[in-house]
């Protein structure tokens, strides 16, 4: 048992000194003292010699790396629904989707496209929430199979289809949507200096654009934890600033209603997300291939969150009107 309280979920803790009975320290606690930044130590019994003090564990390595690079695998898909939400594999579920696209005034008339649609949770709240028509668009082939298949039991596997696409170029047709959509996914799309403006022609007249997207505090800004979150990603993300976005989105004569950032409350919902999760995890019996994954997820996120508190990795909601 501890000798003093855990810090309360959302709370950022300062690294304390958590003494326990002499033991093995069960694997659960482990990753809770490592995403907390506690420091584990086992209590001195009279019996045996005391054990070496472990440090904070450092960051799970190259084969972690590897893994998170990778085509998604079914135990990460999971590991990733359970703390984000069915259907979800990023912060912010389905009520924060439905805040996010209310200014859209999406009706059953809607033609919607999805860009980095994921398992497609996004996209079957709006055809469910809104009755509109979304088509969604995954670059990983097994996530994009994986959406569909959901959707079809959903029983939206017209409303809400879920296609694969190559991130190298985006299929969007000309002058057909009402809106295109996008929730942290823009940032792992290579040639945005072309897709963006294809964005623009694939808007209907008075269509309307609206994305979330990871982006630098300045055009072209870097540092090393920016470095290591951009390395566990396949292939390396491209980062623009919210400038960059707004800039060229101007110069095509689209109507910049909102450009916020909204990074406090994206890393507020990670850390909120992932230490809940971990909490519930410590009373679940998880497989080995489940914990390598609830590890490797929060050693993502994790990153994530050093890129943000460096000061470098920024969140942008961008919202316009085509003419």
């Amino acid at each position: 048992m501890a000798e003093s309280a855990e810090p309360e979920i959302g709370e950022e803790p300062s690294p304390k000194l958590y003494r326990l009975k002499s033991g093995r320290v069960p694997f659960m606690l482990r990753l809770k003292s490592w995403w907390q930044g506690l420091e584990l130590k086992e209590r001195e019994a009279p019996e045996l010699p005391p054990e070496p003090e472990p440090k904070r564990p450092a960051p799970l390595g190259q084969d972690t790396i590897e893994r998170l690079k990778q085509p998604w695998q079914p135990e990460r898909i999971a590991m990733a629904q359970a703390i984000w939400g069915q259907g979800f594999l990023t912060p912010g579920g389905p009520e924060y989707v439905e805040y996010m696209v209310k200014p859209l005034g999406l009706t059953n008339e809607s033609v919607v496209l999805d860009i980095g649609a994921a398992l497609g949770g996004p996209a079957r709240l709006m055809a469910k929430e809104f009755n509109a028509w979304i088509t969604g668009l995954e670059s990983d082939a097994g996530l994009a199979e994986q959406a569909m298949a959901m959707s079809t039991q959903a029983g939206l596997a017209k409303k809400a289809p879920i296609e694969h696409f190559d991130r190298t170029h985006v299929p969007i047709d000309e002058a057909k949507y009402h809106c295109i959509f996008s929730k942290e996914a823009l940032f792992r799309i290579e040639n945005k200096e072309e897709l963006v403006p294809r964005i623009k022609s694939g808007l209907k007249p008075r269509g309307q654009l609206l994305f979330s997207d990871f982006v630098v505090s300045k055009p072209g800004a870097s540092n090393d934890a920016l470095t290591a979150w951009a390395e566990v990603h396949h292939p390396t993300p491209e980062f623009w600033a919210k400038e960059d976005y707004v800039s060229r989105l101007t110069a095509l004569k689209l109507d910049v209603r909102v450009d916020e950032d909204i990074t406090d409350r994206l890393r507020s919902e990670i850390l909120h997300g992932c230490a809940k999760f971990v909490d519930s995890a410590a009373q679940a019996e998880l497989t080995r291939l489940d914990k390598v994954a609830l590890a490797s997820e929060l050693e993502y996120w994790a990153r994530c969150v050093a890129a943000i508190d460096s000061g470098v990795l920024r969140v942008c909601r961008i919202h316009c009107i085509s003419h």
